[in-house]
This record gives structure tokens, sequence and C-alpha cells, in this order.
């Protein structure tokens, strides 16, 4: 039907249309923006799930991988195959990591026996065996040096696994061999596949290129190796298209060709990043149609019910799987490498075979609680070390706030003082009575290391003082101290006088012991301070906190008598060093500062060596 308009009407209706029509234009321009951020915030969220997933997917893994190795190294008779070496070895461990897959779901495990020499006897995934392993992986070098159990995650010649070691001895303690229990990550691919249905690709640092000649999946984009199998090509060429170099160095998420790609760096036990574990789910799969629906109560409502639902189901499913995993780790409690027991918090109830090693005359739990009341008994309280109370709470109340929070504890055992890392958690029973478990990791060895490990890094190794990093690191704090707090700071930087004629005429033994001589008698001069640096060959300098110029300056001159003085008993000739000493202006930084000592030093030589030349600004 044909309306007639007069002219008001139409003025009307164009007005109302063009009101309607801003302010749907306004209001869609405000909620497109609402929307978008609410896009993004969304897809932080998921990235950050992702990530919290794949952690525990790997950690998880991780803890798998060693308890096989210990319940493994204790239920298979590994001992006589290590004595007879049966040439069937190879038929056998693959013929038990078969049935592992069938029956546990274990389907990427590896095993691996290793003699004393570090000589592989025996791999369930190739027939390959006699290749000597000590001198390229030191994991196993280390294990044989001092038998231990190890857990570590890195790139081998075949793939990037978890590897879990596990010493063997006879009846006599003496050690036959190591079990290798290697695993891959494509369980961890086909559980977030599962989970989240999410498609994965794991690229190793093309670093790592030429290590890896047996590779497994053979698979490799622009030198990064593909680590999982089965990996779509079309994925593979989205790598290639965007760049697998950009997508390793990449953080958190990108989108190529309609797809989000997450990015999640895996490290070693040493912190390295060693590969990327690529996250793939289209777009239009993501759900993120939710904050479409924000003023939509029912859409919300139906977006709850199956979210409660998918949750509801996937509780149901990691039941199931936590009830039979439960039954098989409760076989390797008692063989378990770290102390575990349980605690009402009255009395220990329930204890492994390592918690009795601790003791010469305690065997059993009954024995424990007559002559303790708590492991409190048997502390070693130091600073920084567990004690029987911690903030005015007993230890394991303290622990107990923070289920993932680790303290430091120094136990009285049978082999003396040993240092453990002590985590606990409560554990509750089908009656609803709590308990606390309490897991002791005996980590006295590592600690020791770990304290060498850290004097080397900042010690020269010839002469025992601090060495270049160590100076470049201190030079640069005591500079930022000294402007901050308005403190004098000096800088003396000192060589050994034509030391290349002692290297030439009596051998660079000898001149490696003149620097050792001068060393020692530089030390002796100087104040607990001051911090004296090797800083190449026959090069030093000593930092000098709150030490104005002229006081400087005298000491300088007091290490040069010094050091002439040293008797010719000690060296073969004559020693003598040229000096140079400045002192921190304003504007100075390391560079300068440095720079201008160094120049004050080559004076002091131009000038005739076996001098102190200073140097203000």
């Amino acid at each position: 039907m044909i309306l007639n308009w007069n002219a008001y009407t139409r003025r009307f209706v164009l007005s109302a249309v063009i009101i309607v029509l801003t302010a749907v234009f306004f209001l869609n321009t405000f909620f497109h923006s609402q929307i978008t951020q609410a896009e993004k915030n969304q897809l932080n969220q998921y990235e950050g799930f992702l990530h919290e997933t794949i952690s525990n997917l790997v950690r998880q893994k991780q803890t798998t991988t060693q308890v096989l190795a210990i319940a493994l190294s204790n239920s298979i008779d590994f001992r006589k195959v290590l004595k007879q070496r049966p040439a069937d070895l190879h038929e056998r461990l693959k013929k038990f990591t078969d049935e592992l897959a069938l029956h546990t779901g274990y389907r990427s495990i590896w095993i691996q026996l290793i003699d004393t020499k570090g000589v592989s006897i025996g791999r369930s995934w190739t027939t390959v065996a006699g290749d000597s392993l000590a001198m390229v992986r030191k994991d196993i070098a280390d294990v044989l040096k001092n038998p231990r159990k190890i857990n570590n995650f890195s790139v081998g010649k075949f793939s990037l696994t978890f590897k879990s070691l596990a010493p063997i001895f006879d009846s006599n303690g003496k050690l036959l061999g190591i079990l290798d229990v290697i695993s891959q990550v494509d369980s961890i691919d086909r559980d977030l596949k599962t989970s989240s249905g999410v498609n994965s690709v794991v690229l190793v640092d093309r670093r790592y290129r030429s290590q890896l000649t047996k590779a497994r999946t053979g698979m490799f984009v622009d030198g990064y190796y593909v680590a999982n199998a089965g990996v779509q090509k079309s994925v593979l060429n989205m790598i290639t298209q965007y760049g697998a170099d950009k997508l390793f160095r990449a953080k958190g998420h990108v989108v190529i060709d309609n797809t989000l790609v997450i990015t999640t760096p895996m490290k070693n036990i040493l912190g390295q990043k060693i590969a990327v574990w690529l996250s793939f789910k289209p777009m239009n799969v993501v759900d993120l149609s939710n904050t479409r629906q924000l003023y939509k109560n029912y859409a919300m409502g139906m977006v709850a019910t199956i979210l409660f639902l998918v949750l509801s189901m996937l509780l149901l499913f990691f039941k199931k799987k936590s009830d039979l995993e439960r039954r098989f780790f409760y076989q390797v409690f008692d063989e378990s490498s770290e102390v575990i027991y349980v605690t009402d918090k009255h009395r220990v109830v329930q204890a492994n075979r390592q918690f009795f090693s601790l003791f010469d005359d305690i065997s059993t739990v009954e024995q424990f609680n007559e002559k303790f009341d708590c492991l409190s008994n048997m502390l070693v309280e130091e600073d920084g070390y567990l004690s029987r109370y911690v903030d005015g709470m007993l230890w394991y109340e303290y622990l107990l706030q923070d289920n993932h929070k680790t303290l430091l504890a120094k136990l009285k055992t049978k082999d003396g003082v040993r240092t453990f890392k002590v985590r606990t958690n409560i554990i509750s029973n089908s009656f609803g009575h709590d308990y606390i478990s309490v897991l002791l990791t005996d980590i006295t060895e590592e600690i020791r290391y770990k304290e060498e490990l850290e004097h080397l890094i900042i010690h020269d190794e010839l002469t025992g003082i601090y060495n270049r990093h160590y100076f470049n690191e201190t030079l640069e704090e005591e500079i930022k101290r000294a402007h901050r707090y308005q403190v004098p700071f000096s800088l003396i930087s000192f060589d050994v006088d034509y030391f290349k004629n002692v290297n030439d005429d009596f051998g660079h033994d000898i001149g490696d012991t003149v620097l050792k001589i001068l060393t020692k008698e530089v030390a002796r001069s100087l104040r607990d301070t001051d911090k004296f640096c090797r800083i190449g060959g026959e090069e030093f300098c000593i930092l000098m906190p709150e030490t104005d110029l002229e006081e400087a300056a005298t000491t300088a001159e007091r290490l040069r008598k010094s050091v002439q003085e040293i008797p010719y008993s000690d060296v073969p000739r004559a020693v003598t060093i040229s000096l140079g000493v400045t002192k921190l202006n304003r504007w100075d930084n390391a560079s300068t500062l440095y720079k201008r000592a160094d120049v004050a030093l080559y004076q002091a030589k131009d000038n005739g060596r076996n001098r102190v030349e200073v140097i203000a600004s």
C-alpha cells in the first residue's frame, strides 16, 4: 500500500531515522569497543589458562617419569640383567614397554640400561647398543660418579625428552648400573588435545640441530626440530609461512590465518629456554561468543549450564583417572627415594622405607612414636632453616598455609646432619579425617655443589681472588652506591712490569707462581672492604669504597713498595708493578672510571714503570 506522507511527517520520520541511526551508531561503537576489550581480556585469560594447563601437565609428566623409574628399578630384576646381559635384552625391554603402554596408558616410554662404564647395554626403542654415553650425557656421568636419583629435561640425539635416572645396586650396595626411563612430550600433546581441543607443536631450539643425529620424528622447520609426532602438514605450513624463528621468539599469543597461536617457553633445570610449546586453535572455535551475549541472561545461563556439565564430566573423568593412578602409586610409595610420612598432627601413622633409613635403631612407626613425638625432635635449629616454631606457628601449620611453600631443614640422622627440602600437604580419608603428608628431599650434595659453583663463578681459578665477572658487576653497584649516598670511591688499576719476559725466560708455570705470590702480598695490605680483582693476564684492579683519592694513592704507593720488596727466594727476579689511581666523579659511569684508571696505569708505564700515577678527572 502506498502512503501519502505530508511534509511534516516526512521531516519527523527523517529526523527520527537520523536520531535512531546516530544512536545505533554510537551505541554500536560503544558496545563494539566493550566487546573488543572483553574479547581481548578473554584471550588473555585463555592464554593464562593454557600456560597453567601445560605447566601442570609438564610437572605431572616429570613426576610420573620419576615415580615410574623408581618403581621399575625395584619391580623388575634388572640386577640379573646387568650381570648376565642376555642377547635378547632389546626384545625384553621392548616387550615390557609395549605391555606398559597397553595396560597403563604410558604410550611413549623408552627404557635404557647402562653399565658402570657408562655404556648402553640395551634400549627398548632401538637395537643399537654398546655406545658410550658418559661423555655425551653429563647426567649419566654424574650418577656414575655419585650414585643417586636424577631427573632431567633435555635434548638428546633422538628428541626432546623427560629423563629419570635410577641407580641399581646389588645386595651388597655395589653399583651395577643405571636404569634410564625416558618419556616423550607426545602424551602431553594428547592430553591437551583431549581436554582443551588444542593442536600442539613443540619446536626445539635450532642450536640443537647438529646434536639431533637420530631425530625421532625426522621433522624440521627452518632448522627447528618438531619434537611431537603426528603434526598436521597444514600446521607446519602455517609455521613456515609466519616464520619459525619469529614464533620461537614470540611472547604471549599471535593470530595466523584466523588461528590463535599461544607460545609457552620450555626450560631445562638450569632455567635455559630449550624449546617452545605452540598451541593452535581456530579463532572460530575459541569461545568468544559469550562476550557478544553479555546482556542476554538466557544465553549466559545456557553457557553456564554447558560449562557446568563439561566441568562435571572433566571432574568425573579425572577422578576415575586419579583412582586408577592412586592404586599404582601406592605400590611404589614404599620404594620412593624421597622420605615420606603421614601424621595426624599428634603422631606418625604411616612412613615409607626411606624414612626409617634415617635411623639406626628404628624400623617401625611404633618405635618412632615411642622415642619421638614429632619430626622437630630431630631438627638442628639454625638461621634460615626450619625450626619447631615459625612465625609463632608450628612448622607444619606454617607450611600448610601454602601447599607450594618449601622450607629447608637440617636433620640429625644416622649419617650425620643432612639438609632436606620440606613440603607438606593436607590429605583426607573417606571418613573426612584430615592428615598431613610430609615430603623430605635430601639436597645435601646439591647445596654443596651449588656453593662450590657460586664460588667458582666470581673467583679467579689461579689466584683465588675475585675475577673479571665479579669486577664488572661490583663496580656498577659501588658506583651507584657512591652516587646515592654521596661518599667517595676510588679505583686502582695495576699490572706487572715486564711480565712477558718472566713467562718467556722461565715458563708459564713460574709466571703463574709469581702471580700467586704477588696477589697474596697485595691482599695482605688491603682492607676487608677493598675488592681485589684479576681482570686478565697480569692486569689487576682494586675497588676502594668510601676512599678518597689521597688515601687511595697512599695505598697504591704502599702496595708498590710491598711488591718491590718480595724476596728473591720467592721469585726468579725482582718483581715491580705500575699503578694508576683515580676517583669517582659525579658524571662518571663504570666505563669512564675504568678507562681513566687505565690511562693513569699507562702513564706510569710510559714514565718508567714501578711507579704510581694519579688522575683525578
